[in-house]
């Protein structure tokens, strides 16, 4: 194919990933892709993630009034783990958002592309060095969704690198960093968090963890051009299943993004003790003896590969056990808001929990790319949710774990009334995965889930869970950390079991 075709082809690439263009576009550029390897090849890195956020992080107290630990993150860890490699091209909706010359360039991520159009980003252009780097930050954008920084490196870096960055207001208040993109090595945007509304600068720091260096930039924070653009709704909503008990808190309309904010507690007299979204492993719930919560935790996710799209909503609206045969329906097993309005779906982008210490419910928020101005009811869908209650003390497994290789179980165990047979686990390294299955248990989200974890004799956990479920075998992935441990405890400390569909109609989108 022709070099002219094929550059047309790529400077339309992020915004038909993100679903973004016409259906003669969207035919012209599949037509390019079914006969250009190349292409294709860039189509599929727009759709891998770069930065991913922190999975689990442990709660503690800063100076603001007390929301979830989700709040916390950048507090608890101020690392901005930033994988500076050499790209073609870069995710899913990043590509390149940033400025050149101090001039901001067609922006192709859309969310971003609306804010510049708008003349809603603040314009920051300083430079600073840090060690042999030099860091230019180019705007910033003051969303009520999140707060957005878009920046430049240079030299441009090719070898992987580990920054930290952080940002705090001039009350002492910090700005967690949830997400954060890459375009070619040397255009890069953070996500952080909301900045407060009395908030008149703040201060973004990065540093080079090898060397310690620091640079700092001092931004004022400019909000009114936002004033009229967002809306705030409180729905209201609630409700009960499983003996859970969950409301739809907050809908924030940003010109970026849009979110989501809900609440899931136990119902009085209750014996779930977790809750579990989709297969992740289950956040606690309830206070302990002392009235404090059992674990306060806090977490970022990304959206799944491919969960994009927008469809009509009987399109979109699939059951949760199955996949949908819309060709462009999306992923199985995401939140998924339905523009009411407009008759389309809104593209997810992640996922935020956390622990609230002093009631020991969870607090979180299901992340949407933004909605079109008009839209005036909304529909929301959970993910798949299960509720979480402690098994006996019986329900444990002596392992003798090899160095490496491949150990047979074949045996089962029984808790709560539910079978989970333990069919092997293998170990590599400091990894140990354990393979199962569920008698009878089918689709993608079983009835019911285990909730293991790797003990030693002290019954001192010793290591980071993942589950997966895929043709009816479930693998609980472990990392060690103390890999020379061999005698190991594997507990079922609890079972999940899959509630009901938890649907919000007809959420007013209006103030």
């Amino acid at each position: 194919m022709s070099g002219g075709k094929c550059d047309i082809v790529q400077d339309l690439l992020a915004l038909y990933a993100e679903g973004e263009v016409s259906a003669s576009t969207a035919g012209f550029v599949e037509e390019h892709l079914s006969v250009c390897d190349e292409c294709s090849r860039l189509l599929e890195e727009f759709k891998k993630p770069i930065f991913r956020g922190p999975e689990q992080l442990t709660a503690v107290t800063r100076r603001m009034p007390e929301k979830s630990a989700a709040a916390y993150l950048g507090k608890l860890r101020r690392t901005f783990f930033m994988v500076l490699v050499l790209l073609a091209l870069s995710a899913t909706g990043l590509a390149s958002a940033s400025y050149y010359a101090g001039k901001n360039v067609a922006m192709r991520d859309p969310a971003y592309f609306k804010a510049e159009k708008m003349g809603l980003i603040t314009p920051v252009r300083q430079t600073k060095q840090l060690g042999q780097i030099r860091i230019t930050v180019d705007g910033i954008l003051f969303d009520a969704a999140r707060t957005t920084v878009f920046y430049q490196m240079s030299p441009a870096q090719e070898v992987n690198r580990e920054i930290e960055i952080e940002m705090r207001d001039e009350n002492g208040i910090d700005y967690p960093y949830f997400a954060g993109k890459g375009y070619r090595g040397e255009h890069f945007m953070a996500e952080l968090a909301v900045v407060e509304p009395d908030a008149r600068i703040v201060s973004l720091i990065f540093t080079d963890s090898a060397g310690g260096e620091k640079a700092v930039f001092d931004i004022p924070v400019d909000t009114v051009k936002l004033t009229g653009l967002t809306r705030e709704i409180s729905p209201g909503l609630k409700r009960e299943a499983g003996g859970l008990k969950i409301s739809l808190d907050r809908v924030v309309l940003g010109v970026s993004q849009s979110i989501t904010e809900f609440t899931v507690a136990v119902e009085p007299g209750s014996e779930v003790t977790g809750v579990g979204f989709g297969l992740d492993q289950p956040l606690s719930l309830g206070l302990g003896p002392d009235g404090q919560a059992h674990v306060a935790t806090a977490g970022f996710t990304g959206p799944p590969r491919g969960a994009s799209g927008n469809t009509p909503p009987d399109q979109a609206l699939v059951g949760s056990t199955g996949r949908s045969a819309v060709k462009d329906a999306p992923t199985v097993g995401i939140p998924l808001l339905i523009d009411l309005t407009n008759g389309k779906s809104v593209s997810y982008a992640g996922a935020k929990y956390g622990t609230v210490s002093s009631t020991g419910s969870v607090a979180g928020s299901f992340l949407f790319n933004a909605l079109d101005v008009d839209v005036k009811k909304l529909k929301l869908s959970f993910l798949p949710l299960y509720a979480y209650r402690q098994t006996g003390p019986g329900e444990k497994v002596s392992l003798m774990i090899p160095t490496e290789g491949e150990v047979l179980l074949g045996r089962t165990v029984t808790a709560c009334g539910r079978d989970i047979y333990l069919d092997r686990l293998t170990v590599k390294g400091e990894q140990l995965c354990l393979y199962y299955s569920l008698p009878g248990q089918q689709g993608y989200f079983p009835a019911y889930l285990p909730d293991f974890r790797l003990k030693d004799d002290k019954g001192l956990l010793l290591g980071h869970s993942r589950n997966t479920w895929e043709n009816e075998t479930g693998r609980i992935e472990i990392d060690m950390i103390d890999g020379g441990q061999r005698d190991l405890i594997l507990d079922l400390v609890a079972v999940g079991e899959k509630l009901p569909d938890v649907v919000f109609d007809l959420i007013s989108a209006e103030n």
